[in-house]
């Protein structure tokens, strides 16, 4: 928040990351790029993957990282019907890194900058009609976005954990692939 986000308060934080005297202050993104929020994330199910990003090729790989993350419904859906188009809490966080006018005017920005194809035709037609939108958001899901993530059992974890404590007093101390192997069993 201090260095990519231009020393933004991050959400439901009351202040600024650094003051103005923090030698940090000098690495401070002038003009953050709000599709930083596509690349960077805390890996929850609800964020974008985690991908790393290179020097050389920054600009591509952030565009397709938002417009990726934008196509899937479970982030961006556009219900003509009802006029609704339902949104990842991530623009909602961090709206003021998206747009200075608020959550209405989100709709016009994801078909600018973010969708293609048949979904961002159905947002056009809708946003001609110049009939109001409604904004809605998707829950957001903060557990893992990790695939192979192993689920932790608190009775095998306290058993493992006097395992280990125990072949540390031996002559054998417990290598990392031998604990994993213990956590498997």
């Amino acid at each position: 928040h201090g260095i990519v986000r231009g020393n933004a308060r991050a959400p439901y934080n009351l202040r600024k990351p650094f003051d103005k005297n923090d030698p940090r202050m000098q690495f401070v993104v002038e003009k953050p790029d709000y599709r930083i929020h596509f690349g960077l994330n805390c890996s929850a199910k609800s964020c974008p993957p985690v991908r790393v990003l290179s020097a050389e090729h920054l600009e591509e790989e952030l565009q397709i990282l938002a417009v990726s993350f934008c196509e899937d419904d479970s982030n961006v859906r556009i219900d003509a019907q009802t006029r609704q188009l339902h949104v990842s809490m991530i623009f909602y966080w961090y709206l003021v890194d998206f747009t200075n006018r608020g959550l209405q005017s989100l709709p016009k920005l994801l078909a600018k900058k973010f969708l293609a194809g048949v979904k961002q035709q159905k947002l056009v037609r809708l946003l001609e009609t110049k009939e109001r939108m409604k904004v809605e958001l998707f829950e957001y899901d903060w557990t893992a976005n990790a695939p192979d993530a192993p689920v932790f059992d608190v009775e095998c974890l306290r058993a493992n954990r006097s395992a280990m404590l125990l072949s540390r007093r031996g002559s054998h101390v417990a290598t990392s692939s031998e604990l994993a192997e213990t956590v498997r069993a």
